[in-house]
């Protein structure tokens, strides 16, 4: 019986002190949008100082569980990062365009020039088929 006893404070013990532990963190909503003020998806949102973490849907709005008071990373392809407090439990984040990273997405990479192909498709060189006999 006084076994017993021990095990039900040890379990009311952890319980009660589970319960303080998680009453610090809150569900944090919000959106992220660009300069011009257009949702962006993709962005990555973490809780400074843990793992893992959640990005942006579709429309740019993201959930995520975190300590009131503490700090929400926020970066992206092509875009500054940011760390913004949180002070609620909704927030609205505006991205900026980092003007060092504007060619990192490959969008230079896709210029056609007018010049005609050289070589075959298969990347041999064109020797076209003057080593062939005509018949």
């Amino acid at each position: 019986m006084r076994k017993l006893k021990a095990h039900l404070l040890l379990l009311l013990l952890c319980t009660w002190s589970a319960a303080l532990l998680a009453q610090d963190r809150i569900p944090v909503t919000g959106s992220v949008r660009d300069s011009v003020g257009n949702p962006l998806s993709g962005i990555s949102v973490s809780v400074k100082g843990a793992k893992g973490g959640t990005s942006t849907d579709a429309l740019g709005n993201f959930k995520i569980n975190a300590e009131r008071g503490g700090h929400l990373l926020f970066s992206g392809i092509g875009f500054l990062s940011q760390e913004v407090n949180i002070t609620g439990s909704t927030m609205t984040v505006a991205m900026h365009n980092d003007p060092k990273n504007l060619n990192e997405a490959g969008g230079d990479r896709f210029r056609y020039e007018d010049q005609p192909p050289q070589g075959s498709l298969l990347g041999y060189p064109d020797q076209g088929r003057r080593d062939h006999p005509r018949e």
